[in-house]
Protein backbone atom coordinates (compact mmCIF):
# COMPACT_ATOMS: atom_id res chain seq x y z
CA UNK A 1 0.00 0.00 0.00
CA UNK A 2 1.38 3.45 -1.14
CA UNK A 3 1.55 6.13 1.66
CA UNK A 4 1.07 9.81 0.62
CA UNK A 5 2.87 12.36 3.00
CA UNK A 6 1.95 15.55 3.49
CA UNK A 7 4.06 18.24 4.99
CA UNK A 8 2.74 21.25 6.62
CA UNK A 9 6.16 23.10 7.06
CA UNK A 10 6.00 26.36 6.06
CA UNK A 11 2.16 26.28 5.34
CA UNK A 12 0.26 29.41 6.80
CA UNK A 13 -3.37 28.24 6.17
CA UNK A 14 -3.70 26.63 9.49
CA UNK A 15 -3.17 30.07 11.14
CA UNK A 16 -6.40 30.90 12.62
CA UNK A 17 -5.01 33.76 15.20
CA UNK A 18 -5.16 37.15 14.17
CA UNK A 19 -2.94 40.00 14.10
CA UNK A 20 -2.70 42.92 16.92
CA UNK A 21 -2.24 46.66 16.30
CA UNK A 22 -0.50 46.85 20.02
CA UNK A 23 0.08 50.97 19.46
CA UNK A 24 -1.44 53.61 17.31
CA UNK A 25 0.10 56.96 18.73
CA UNK A 26 0.22 60.37 17.17
CA UNK A 27 2.92 63.39 17.23
CA UNK A 28 2.93 67.05 15.90
CA UNK A 29 5.41 68.49 14.00
CA UNK A 30 7.42 69.48 16.28
CA UNK A 31 7.30 65.67 17.40
CA UNK A 32 5.33 66.26 20.99
CA UNK A 33 2.96 63.08 21.32
CA UNK A 34 -0.53 65.14 21.15
CA UNK A 35 -3.40 64.48 19.49
CA UNK A 36 -3.50 68.43 18.66
CA UNK A 37 -1.94 69.01 15.67
CA UNK A 38 -1.33 72.70 14.01
CA UNK A 39 -2.55 73.73 10.52
CA UNK A 40 0.17 73.37 7.92
CA UNK A 41 2.80 71.49 10.09
CA UNK A 42 1.46 68.33 10.05
CA UNK A 43 3.00 65.27 12.36
CA UNK A 44 3.59 61.74 12.50
CA UNK A 45 1.78 58.41 13.43
CA UNK A 46 3.13 55.60 14.48
CA UNK A 47 1.70 52.16 14.05
CA UNK A 48 2.76 48.83 16.13
CA UNK A 49 1.48 45.58 15.41
CA UNK A 50 2.46 41.84 15.55
CA UNK A 51 1.70 38.62 15.39
CA UNK A 52 2.07 35.19 16.51
CA UNK A 53 3.19 33.78 12.76
CA UNK A 54 3.89 36.11 10.13
CA UNK A 55 2.70 40.07 9.22
CA UNK A 56 2.51 40.88 5.80
CA UNK A 57 0.70 44.51 5.32
CA UNK A 58 -0.11 47.31 7.92
CA UNK A 59 -2.74 49.97 6.67
CA UNK A 60 -3.28 53.00 7.73
CA UNK A 61 -5.88 55.82 6.75
CA UNK A 62 -6.64 59.32 7.67
CA UNK A 63 -9.52 61.02 6.94
CA UNK A 64 -12.22 63.69 8.12
CA UNK A 65 -15.23 63.09 9.89
CA UNK A 66 -18.60 64.58 9.33
CA UNK A 67 -19.10 68.28 11.07
CA UNK A 68 -22.65 66.69 12.56
CA UNK A 69 -24.80 63.12 13.56
CA UNK A 70 -27.55 62.40 15.21
CA UNK A 71 -27.43 60.73 18.64
CA UNK A 72 -30.51 60.10 20.41
CA UNK A 73 -32.90 62.20 18.28
CA UNK A 74 -30.37 65.29 18.41
CA UNK A 75 -27.82 66.51 16.30
CA UNK A 76 -24.69 67.25 17.67
CA UNK A 77 -21.46 68.40 16.53
CA UNK A 78 -18.28 66.11 15.80
CA UNK A 79 -16.02 67.26 13.64
CA UNK A 80 -15.27 69.00 10.76
CA UNK A 81 -17.00 68.11 7.48
CA UNK A 82 -13.76 67.32 4.70
CA UNK A 83 -13.46 65.96 1.32
CA UNK A 84 -9.93 65.36 2.07
CA UNK A 85 -8.40 61.88 3.34
CA UNK A 86 -5.20 59.45 3.30
CA UNK A 87 -4.38 55.56 2.98
CA UNK A 88 -1.40 53.80 2.64
CA UNK A 89 -0.52 50.30 2.66
CA UNK A 90 2.81 49.03 3.40
CA UNK A 91 4.27 45.05 3.37
CA UNK A 92 6.05 44.54 5.99
CA UNK A 93 7.64 41.12 7.53
CA UNK A 94 8.35 40.09 10.90
CA UNK A 95 6.11 38.95 14.40
CA UNK A 96 6.10 42.59 15.41
CA UNK A 97 6.85 45.78 12.95
CA UNK A 98 6.61 49.62 13.72
CA UNK A 99 5.71 51.76 11.15
CA UNK A 100 5.79 55.56 10.65
CA UNK A 101 3.86 57.85 8.55
CA UNK A 102 4.56 61.51 8.06
CA UNK A 103 1.00 63.41 7.29
CA UNK A 104 0.62 66.94 5.72
CA UNK A 105 -2.33 68.46 5.95
CA UNK A 106 -3.68 71.30 3.87
CA UNK A 107 -3.93 74.53 5.43
CA UNK A 108 -7.59 74.98 4.91
CA UNK A 109 -8.77 71.95 6.30
CA UNK A 110 -8.73 72.18 9.28
CA UNK A 111 -10.99 70.28 12.20
CA UNK A 112 -11.61 66.40 13.26
CA UNK A 113 -9.44 63.84 11.70
CA UNK A 114 -9.95 60.26 12.21
CA UNK A 115 -7.08 57.85 11.90
CA UNK A 116 -7.60 54.25 11.29
CA UNK A 117 -4.49 51.41 11.36
CA UNK A 118 -5.02 47.29 10.81
CA UNK A 119 -2.93 44.65 9.83
CA UNK A 120 -3.14 41.58 7.74
CA UNK A 121 -1.20 38.46 8.34
CA UNK A 122 0.22 36.01 5.84
CA UNK A 123 -2.78 33.84 6.11
CA UNK A 124 -5.01 36.87 5.33
CA UNK A 125 -6.47 37.01 8.90
CA UNK A 126 -7.19 41.08 9.48
CA UNK A 127 -6.56 42.67 13.21
CA UNK A 128 -9.37 45.01 14.76
CA UNK A 129 -8.82 48.14 13.68
CA UNK A 130 -7.45 50.66 16.21
CA UNK A 131 -8.93 54.91 15.93
CA UNK A 132 -7.47 57.95 17.03
CA UNK A 133 -9.34 61.30 16.89
CA UNK A 134 -6.54 63.93 15.91
CA UNK A 135 -7.59 67.53 16.13
CA UNK A 136 -6.21 70.37 13.13
CA UNK A 137 -6.85 74.01 14.37
CA UNK A 138 -4.84 77.26 12.74
CA UNK A 139 -3.94 79.53 16.16
CA UNK A 140 -4.30 82.48 13.56
CA UNK A 141 -7.84 81.92 12.38
CA UNK A 142 -10.27 84.26 13.61
CA UNK A 143 -11.79 83.52 16.90
CA UNK A 144 -15.76 84.12 17.82
CA UNK A 145 -17.01 84.75 21.40
CA UNK A 146 -20.60 84.53 22.82
CA UNK A 147 -21.02 86.20 25.75
CA UNK A 148 -24.51 85.99 25.84
CA UNK A 149 -27.01 83.44 24.10
CA UNK A 150 -30.76 84.29 25.15
CA UNK A 151 -32.33 81.90 26.10
CA UNK A 152 -29.56 79.94 26.85
CA UNK A 153 -28.58 76.83 25.35
CA UNK A 154 -27.93 73.49 27.12
CA UNK A 155 -24.56 71.62 26.03
CA UNK A 156 -26.52 69.77 23.18
CA UNK A 157 -29.52 72.26 21.96
CA UNK A 158 -31.22 75.62 22.08
CA UNK A 159 -34.69 75.45 22.93
CA UNK A 160 -36.60 78.79 22.18
CA UNK A 161 -40.25 79.41 21.82
CA UNK A 162 -42.54 79.87 19.49
CA UNK A 163 -42.40 83.76 18.70
CA UNK A 164 -39.87 84.63 20.52
CA UNK A 165 -36.46 85.24 18.85
CA UNK A 166 -33.18 84.56 19.38
CA UNK A 167 -30.35 86.71 20.50
CA UNK A 168 -27.01 86.99 20.94
CA UNK A 169 -23.78 89.16 22.13
CA UNK A 170 -20.40 88.96 21.77
CA UNK A 171 -17.24 89.73 19.96
CA UNK A 172 -15.28 88.04 16.71
CA UNK A 173 -11.99 88.92 16.70
CA UNK A 174 -8.89 88.62 14.07
CA UNK A 175 -5.14 89.28 14.03
CA UNK A 176 -4.84 89.89 10.27
CA UNK A 177 -7.89 91.10 9.74
CA UNK A 178 -11.63 90.15 9.11
CA UNK A 179 -13.57 89.95 5.82
CA UNK A 180 -16.84 89.09 6.57
CA UNK A 181 -19.40 87.82 9.20
CA UNK A 182 -21.96 85.35 8.31
CA UNK A 183 -25.32 84.16 10.09
CA UNK A 184 -26.31 80.86 8.88
CA UNK A 185 -29.39 78.78 9.23
CA UNK A 186 -29.32 75.00 8.21
CA UNK A 187 -31.83 72.54 8.38
CA UNK A 188 -31.08 69.25 10.08
CA UNK A 189 -30.15 67.86 6.30
CA UNK A 190 -27.94 70.83 6.33
CA UNK A 191 -29.59 72.36 3.06
CA UNK A 192 -29.07 76.22 3.96
CA UNK A 193 -32.23 77.93 4.78
CA UNK A 194 -30.93 81.75 5.17
CA UNK A 195 -27.78 83.43 5.14
CA UNK A 196 -27.21 86.66 6.68
CA UNK A 197 -23.49 88.41 5.72
CA UNK A 198 -22.36 91.03 6.88
CA UNK A 199 -18.72 92.84 4.56
CA UNK A 200 -16.28 93.89 7.07
CA UNK A 201 -13.35 95.76 6.20
CA UNK A 202 -10.40 94.28 7.98
CA UNK A 203 -11.18 95.70 11.44
CA UNK A 204 -9.08 93.57 14.44
CA UNK A 205 -12.36 92.65 16.45
CA UNK A 206 -16.30 93.47 16.12
CA UNK A 207 -18.48 93.46 18.79
CA UNK A 208 -22.06 91.61 18.02
CA UNK A 209 -24.64 94.01 19.46
CA UNK A 210 -27.36 91.81 20.29
CA UNK A 211 -28.18 90.16 16.89
CA UNK A 212 -31.77 88.99 16.67
CA UNK A 213 -33.54 85.85 14.60
CA UNK A 214 -37.32 85.55 14.88
CA UNK A 215 -38.02 81.60 15.87
CA UNK A 216 -40.31 79.83 12.79
CA UNK A 217 -43.61 79.68 14.22
CA UNK A 218 -44.15 75.65 14.10
CA UNK A 219 -43.88 73.80 17.21
CA UNK A 220 -40.95 70.76 16.71
CA UNK A 221 -39.38 72.49 14.27
CA UNK A 222 -35.14 71.88 13.93
CA UNK A 223 -32.40 74.08 12.47
CA UNK A 224 -28.80 74.70 12.95
CA UNK A 225 -27.84 78.50 14.26
CA UNK A 226 -24.76 78.96 12.35
CA UNK A 227 -21.88 81.93 13.38
CA UNK A 228 -18.85 82.38 10.74
CA UNK A 229 -16.13 84.60 10.72
CA UNK A 230 -14.00 84.89 7.51
CA UNK A 231 -10.12 86.60 7.84
CA UNK A 232 -8.70 88.37 5.14
CA UNK A 233 -6.66 85.37 4.15
CA UNK A 234 -9.67 83.24 3.50
CA UNK A 235 -9.58 81.12 7.09
CA UNK A 236 -13.15 80.55 8.17
CA UNK A 237 -14.20 79.83 12.36
CA UNK A 238 -17.46 78.70 13.08
CA UNK A 239 -19.83 78.40 16.18
CA UNK A 240 -22.68 76.12 15.29
CA UNK A 241 -26.00 75.68 18.17
CA UNK A 242 -28.59 72.83 17.63
CA UNK A 243 -31.87 74.72 17.79
CA UNK A 244 -35.46 73.37 18.50
CA UNK A 245 -38.97 75.43 18.61
CA UNK A 246 -41.28 74.53 21.90
CA UNK A 247 -44.85 75.74 22.35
Amino acid sequence: MAVLLVSLAGCDKHDVSDPVVMELRAFNGQGEETTAWVSGEGGKVVVEAADETELDMIRLRFAGLKQYEERDGLWVKTGYSTHWGASNSRVVNGTSVEESWNISIPDSLNGWYKITADALDAAGNLSEAQNLNIAVTDPSAPTINCSQLNPAPSDTAWVCTVGSSLKIKGTIESAEGLAAFRVRFLNTGFSTLQVIDYPLNSENNVVLESFTYQVPVTVGTRWLFQLEAEDIAGRITTKTIYCTASP
